[in-house]
Parts: C-alpha cells; sequence; structure tokens
C-alpha cells in the first residue's frame, strides 16, 4: 500500500514538472504548481526548484518578487538556481541586487562559472562601475575561466561599454575564437 502511494506521489510530482515546459502557462497556474511542488516535498529537488524558479524569474510572464520569494525558500540551491536568480535580477535591472547575490552565492560556498559571470559583468556594464568589474575580472582569472567564449565577450563588452577600450582591444587580440558576439 505505501509502494503504491509513494508511486503515484512521484507519478504527480513529475506531471507537475513537466507541465512548466508549457509555454503559456500563466501566473496563477505557476503558483499552482508551486504549491503541489510544496507540498510534495519536490521543491526541495535542485532540477524541480530550478524549473520553476526560471519561469517565475525570467520567463516572458515573470515575477521578480515572487521568484525571490521562491528562491528563499528552495533548501537544496545548486549553482544553476543562484545564477538564475541572479540572472532574473541583472535582467530586471535590478543590478545591485543581482551583484549583492552573486557575492551571496560565494560566500554560501557556491564557486562562479561562466554564466555567473556573463550576469554580473553585464549588471557591471549597466552599472558602468570599473572597480567592480575588475574585482570579477580578478575571480575570472583566479578560478580560470579567461580562456571560455561567455567570459572573454562579457569582460570585452564590460570594458567597452565603460570606455576602458584598451583593455577590451587587449582582450578582443587575445581571444582564440571570435565569433558573432566578440565582433
Amino acid at each position: 500500500m505505501v509502494s503504491h502511494f509513494a508511486s503515484k506521489y512521484l507519478k504527480s510530482s513529475y506531471k507537475a514538472i513537466s507541465l512548466l515546459d508549457q509555454p503559456c502557462l500563466s501566473l496563477s497556474q505557476l503558483k499552482q504548481i508551486q504549491c503541489h511542488l510544496i507540498v510534495s516535498g519536490t521543491i526541495a529537488d535542485p532540477f524541480a526548484a530550478g524549473k520553476l524558479l526560471s519561469r517565475f524569474g525570467i520567463s516572458e510572464k515573470s515575477d521578480l518578487s515572487h521568484a525571490y520569494a521562491l528562491f528563499r525558500l528552495i533548501p537544496n540551491r545548486s549553482a544553476f538556481i543562484w545564477n538564475t536568480i541572479i540572472r532574473a535580477f541583472t535582467e530586471h535591472g535590478q543590478l545591485n541586487g543581482a551583484i549583492l547575490l552573486s557575492k551571496e552565492m560565494l560566500g554560501n560556498g557556491f564557486w562562479y562559472n561562466n554564466y555567473t559571470f556573463s550576469f554580473v559583468f553585464r549588471a557591471c556594464s549597466e552599472l558602468k562601475d570599473v572597480s567592480l568589474g575588475l574585482m570579477y575580472h580578478t575571480h575570472v582569472i583566479k578560478l580560470g575561466w579567461e580562456v571560455y567564449d561567455f567570459v572573454q565577450n562579457g569582460l570585452i563588452h564590460f570594458y567597452a561599454t565603460c570606455d576602458c577600450m584598451d583593455i577590451a582591444r587587449k582582450l578582443f587580440d587575445a581571444s582564440k575564437t571570435r565569433d558573432v558576439i566578440s565582433w
């Protein structure tokens, strides 16, 4: 009897997670899915929580305040979840919030990755904060991310936006793979 109940329960959660792939869900429907994931305990699964967070934070019908509240409720955060909320704050123009979250991410034992850097360099570009961007550039070098296209392009864009064209040009010239974004 218990295994039948558990099996039915897991199927229900799987169905709720698969609903998140549907593009035209309303915020009300997303909140219903969230309730199911919380009640079922599935919100503890970083995959499920990350999918839900992305829908609230970075989809066409996003709600940043709800995404942030959800983020605070997620018990098992992954680097993907941290990057999703940082991206959401950046895309919603909450640039200082994105920077604070990136610092909190590091303080919680999660290292920055190429995605994190692309979002924080975008925030630094829009803030036109050269000293902050330089701080993140040192993290790039320390962590060995300077050879990744995402990061190189973010750095080039950051320095160019902040009128540091000499540095942007040096990074561009040193780039081994130039793509449409680099140019």
